[in-house]
């Protein structure tokens, strides 16, 4: 069972912006960084919560109201 993680607000902007279906080249846009930048703390994210695919990261954090009050 996943328990509740804590994000920094660099990877509650990230899963939020995923949220919205944008992919990593337009999350970096929309953050002023590179889009590696958001390639690696997206692949953070997933190991975090020990997520398989970027869906399945989005529905933890979705189960786990990680992004309330965003």
């Amino acid at each position: 069972m996943h328990t509740k993680k804590h994000l920094t607000w660099r990877e509650k902007q990230i899963l939020c912006l995923m949220m919205k279906g944008m992919r990593c080249k337009q999350i970096a846009d929309a953050l002023g960084v590179k889009e590696l930048t958001v390639r690696k703390q997206r692949a953070g994210l997933m190991f975090k919560f020990s997520a398989h695919n970027g869906m399945q990261l989005l529905q933890l954090a979705e189960n786990l109201n990680l992004l309330k009050g965003i």
